[in-house]
């Protein structure tokens, strides 16, 4: 299904972390899923090993697109995601 949000969202990640936010149950998963990408990593927070995954930052940097879900349960995300994107910035 095509969302409105869709170009806009996969033009802005040629260049920067896009973060997807709203109410339970409007589609933001579904919406990161349908990305036009070959190569998609999703992983979500709730999942033990995928948690796990978060934490070791052993994710596959071969990914054309990296999926964290429910991020927002992690103690100081957002500190970790910038540091992240500071060290490793997006793959050209």
């Amino acid at each position: 299904m095509h969302r409105y949000l869709d170009e806009f969202v996969t033009k802005d990640l040629d260049r920067k972390i896009v973060l997807v936010g709203g109410p339970r149950q409007v589609g933001k998963t579904t919406l990161a899923r349908s990305l036009p990408f070959t190569r998609v990593s999703y992983l979500n927070f709730d999942a033990g090993e995928d948690r796990d995954i978060i934490r070791r930052q052993t994710w596959s940097r071969a990914s054309d697109l990296v999926i964290f879900d429910e991020l927002h349960k992690m103690k100081s995300w957002k500190t970790w995601l910038k540091g992240i994107y500071d060290t490793q910035g997006i793959p050209p």
